[in-house]
């Protein structure tokens, strides 16, 4: 991938693939120049997830 100038980011972990969890790890396979973007937006849902799932169990 470092060939063509691509880079895989995580998107979500086995534990919260919505997908098949606890087996599933889901993937972005992006530019590098792109990834810096996603980084961004694949932190701030998570952290809104986080913050909904804290809410949720309160």
């Amino acid at each position: 991938m470092n060939m063509t100038d691509l880079i895989t980011l995580k998107m979500y972990a086995k534990e919260f693939s919505f997908y098949w969890p606890e087996v599933t790890e889901i993937h972005l396979i992006t530019t590098k120049e792109a990834a810096k973007r996603y980084e961004i937006i694949i932190t701030q849902i998570h952290e809104e997830l986080f913050r909904a799932f804290c809410e949720a169990i309160r």
